[in-house]
């Protein structure tokens, strides 16, 4: 995967590994975006992001000016927006979600051609289980609507990594969610189906289907590809500290563990098919 920010490529570096469904990349360093976020963000005060840790980034032209913007998440106070320049640099950031966070992502999920964002709350005090997951829907000129908590997502603990796809072939987004955990409460991997519009389109919403906790621990990334060809989404895995899971799709959108793979700590996964 590239980035491309004022004609420079950022280029991930991988290590093949084989398993029985599909050839997969996994990612034994850092990714492109965490490399990123190191650079810019050294001192924690840089754009006027104040202090505290960058925990994830992610690009898309929000105020659609042909321009990459940079979607900011931090641990400790708000979610950033930085609207991108023609040199590749950044203009000062403007706070668009006021709750801390961990994992981010842009993506339309309400199909009206303006990119949105979904990131995890896990603001202490927030809610008993550090859940919560928001969309905020784009308008385009680089402004967000501020929704209330995805349904059923305060039943989750750390909302960590989210994978955007369509996991029910309804033609609708839907969200595999990698949840960390906290304390007591295990982590897991979340799935919420998007709503219809009624129109055959999604309307930024989404329900909670499945809270898979079994033998879950830790979950620290998740992504979604057709692992076994068979016409729907599959979803792999990782743990902090134990290894990779794979789940099969049975086309309806339920989900079965099916093989684990042993792997370092701190990995992140691509997968190429």
């Amino acid at each position: 995967m590239f980035i491309e920010l004022s004609g420079m490529l950022k280029r991930r570096t991988f290590v093949s590994k084989k398993i029985a469904m599909c050839t997969f990349l996994i990612v034994l360093l850092f990714s492109a975006n965490q490399v990123f976020a190191e650079n810019y963000f050294k001192d924690g005060n840089v754009y006027g992001l104040g202090g505290g840790n960058v925990d994830s980034i992610d690009f898309a032209d929000f105020d659609e000016d042909g321009y990459m913007d940079m979607i900011v998440c931090k641990t400790n106070n708000s979610v950033y927006l930085m609207k991108g320049n023609s040199d590749g640099t950044f203009d000062s950031s403007e706070i668009v979600a006021s709750f801390s966070g961990r994992g981010i992502m842009a993506a339309d999920f309400n199909n009206d051609g303006h990119m949105d964002f979904v990131y995890g709350s896990n603001a202490a005090g927030y809610n008993e289980s550090y859940g919560n997951v928001f969309v905020y829907l784009g308008d385009g000129n680089g402004g967000f609507t501020r929704p209330s908590s995805v349904q059923g997502s305060s039943d989750i603990s750390f909302p960590k990594s989210f994978a955007p796809a369509d996991l029910n072939g309804d033609g609708i987004l839907d969200l595999a969610v990698a949840c960390y955990g906290s304390g007591s409460i295990s982590g897991s991997l979340a799935i919420f189906i998007g709503n219809d519009d009624g129109l055959g389109k999604g309307d930024g919403t989404f329900t909670l289907t499945a809270n898979i906790t079994d033998d879950i621990s830790y979950a620290q990334s998740v992504e979604t590809a057709d692992l076994d060809h068979d016409g729907d989404m599959d979803i792999v895995l990782h743990q902090y500290t134990d290894g990779i899971k794979i789940f099969e799709n049975d086309g309806a959108g339920t989900f079965t563990s099916v093989q684990d793979v042993n792997c370092k700590m701190g990995v992140e996964i691509i997968l190429v098919i």
